[in-house]
């Protein structure tokens, strides 16, 4: 009987409460914890000055975070440049060889000398430029990754600078600094 006491009080509560506020919106819920919306900026609590310690946590925190980031940069192009090796040794395999069976098939064909003589000034002119179109692949490669290391400095650098300025100001630095751009 209790249990359906209770049920029947409750039961009215909701009801009085919506009775109350149909018949003033504005007014606050009896019985029920007040709700407030979030405010659009959140409201900012003094921190405590950082100690030595703290910083000290902070600053290997940043070091190690660098050091990650750049020892995954260098596996990145450590495997980039691997790719690049593998994937050219291939090209220059299958190039070979269908070259290959291309003189063998003209010098089938062709038996006078002069004939053959041409083909293979032709043929050494062609090797030239395919091995040049390797190294300026290879060149360009090492070009671009040289270039995404500078950038790499620079953000590691200026990420470095704004902690630094935190640390200075004795404020904690923003998260921010310490994840990988």
């Amino acid at each position: 009987m209790t249990a359906i006491h209770s049920l029947f009080l409750s039961l009215i509560l909701i009801l009085s409460v919506s009775a109350t506020s149909l018949a003033d919106p504005a007014a606050p819920l009896v019985g029920l914890p007040s709700v407030t919306p979030p405010s659009a900026a959140p409201a900012q609590t003094p921190e405590a000055p950082l100690s030595a310690d703290d910083k000290k946590k902070l600053s290997r925190q940043m070091k190690k975070s660098l050091s990650d980031e750049t020892s995954a940069f260098d596996r990145q192009e450590r495997s980039a440049t691997k790719e690049l090796v593998l994937s050219q040794s291939q090209h220059a395999k299958s190039w070979k060889e269908q070259e290959k069976r291309t003189r063998h098939q003209f010098f089938n064909d062709h038996t006078k000398g002069s004939e053959r003589r041409q083909y293979v000034q032709d043929y050494q002119i062609r090797l030239k430029e395919f091995d040049k179109s390797l190294r300026d692949e290879a060149a360009k490669s090492k070009s671009d990754w040289k270039q995404k290391r500078e950038a790499l400095k620079q953000s590691q650098k200026d990420r470095e600078a704004q902690f630094k300025t935190a640390l200075d100001q004795n404020k904690r630095p923003d998260p921010s600094v310490f994840q990988p751009k």
